[in-house]
């Protein structure tokens, strides 16, 4: 996982006043998240007076994940969350008259629920600390081909790969029109647990086995972004 910034769509905004208040029991606020990531990396290696520059590797990913939150009491949601996320990677270089193209294209569903208690400091704007819960499931082909002259071999290999991440985060909600917020977050405190598994297609019982796990503490790092988006309240505010 890399760090985004998850932007939301917003249903029309209407044009009435604003509600009372925005954390009442039986709201409900939706949204639909989505990140987009591209980039390259270069690099070379040296040994001797030999040098060896790969070609880019180019990587795009994209997450798409709808939320609902409902108020089961005042100043208290729960949420859930359902998605599908995709990625390819591209990758080619060449010594001397060997050349080695990789691409790996992947894809996955997504689940996840959180909780939040809410602080107001205005009618508009609150605070809140919660606990969220992140699944991913991820499947992924890594097609390699080595051209040598007239000769070329290709392997196929297939990854599988299992996230589970929970953690607690902080942040801030803001009613910015009579139905909609807009709502940031840290995750500061996180356990991740990643299951990887890889199996060569051409002997399916074969296959390597990896497991990470670990605590993080922070604001920003792979299992931690800040994410910013905006909610849209789909029943009759609350008064």
């Amino acid at each position: 996982m890399q760090k985004k910034l998850f932007i939301f769509a917003l249903m029309l905004l209407s044009s009435a006043g604003f509600a009372q208040d925005f954390l009442k029991k039986g709201n409900i606020y939706c949204g639909l998240g989505f990140g987009v990531y591209s980039g390259k990396t270069e690099s070379e290696s040296k040994a001797g007076n030999v040098i060896v520059k790969d070609d880019p590797v180019k990587r795009i990913n994209f997450d798409i994940m709808p939320e609902v939150n409902y108020f089961l009491i005042n100043n208290f949601s729960i949420g859930l969350m359902v998605g599908i996320n995709t990625n390819k990677v591209t990758s080619s270089s060449t010594l001397g008259q060997t050349k080695t193209e990789q691409t790996i294209k992947g894809k996955g569903p997504s689940f996840g629920a959180n909780a939040r208690k809410y602080f107001s400091f205005s009618k508009n704007f609150h605070t809140f600390v919660g606990l969220g819960l992140e699944l991913e499931s991820n499947k992924e082909e890594n097609k390699e081909v080595v051209t040598n002259g007239n000769t070329s071999v290709t392997t196929i290999v297939k990854n599988e790969n299992k996230n589970m991440n929970v953690g607690v985060h902080a942040g801030f909600a803001y009613n910015i029109a009579p139905r909609v917020m807009l709502m940031g977050n840290w995750a500061f405190l996180n356990y991740y647990n990643i299951t990887y598994k890889r199996n060569i297609k051409t002997n399916p019982d074969s296959y390597d086995l990896v497991k990470y796990s670990g605590l993080s503490l922070d604001v920003y790092s792979q299992y931690s972004p800040f994410n910013m988006g905006f909610f849209y309240l789909i029943n009759k505010p609350r008064t």
